[in-house]
């Protein structure tokens, strides 16, 4: 409890300096951020986009292949619905992220650079793959 007090407390006059410090920016780092803001909530709806793809794309590619490898001859009707979940995840995810960064590219903000770019797009789609092969891990490890 003491250390909970003692952190709000230098928290809260490093807060107080750093106010002091930036007194005459107020007005621009507020603009700022409320740009930063607005700019965010618009690409709201195809982050969770992206995130919906995802979620489609690491339920339906392992389920897909715990109904292939488990059973002794699987059927395309119990394959298909899986596989065809996962892909259209994956198609989900890639729209949305590519509508995002056409947007980003309408708005009048400093662009990336092309290493920059990379990165994060990079970053989106090791995220991706790495949660379906933990996914497709888990299945197998549980299923045994």
């Amino acid at each position: 409890m003491v250390v909970a007090d003692r952190c709000i407390a230098v928290l809260a006059s490093v807060i107080v300096c750093s106010m002091d410090k930036f007194k005459g920016w107020g007005k621009s780092m507020l603009k700022t951020a409320m740009q930063q803001l607005k700019s965010d909530l618009k690409q709201l709806p195809l982050t969770l986009g992206k995130l919906i793809g995802a979620v489609l794309a690491v339920i339906g590619l392992p389920w897909a292949i715990n109904v292939a490898t488990r059973r002794p001859d699987p059927a395309f009707a119990d394959l298909g619905p899986w596989l065809a979940l996962g892909i259209a995840g994956i198609v989900v995810f890639v729209c949305c992220s590519r509508l995002a960064e056409k947007r980003r590219e309408k708005r009048a903000e400093p662009a990336l650079a092309a290493g920059e770019k990379t990165r994060v797009s990079l970053l989106s789609w090791i995220l991706l793959l790495s949660v379906i092969a933990g996914l497709i891990l888990a299945s197998f490890v549980l299923t045994r």
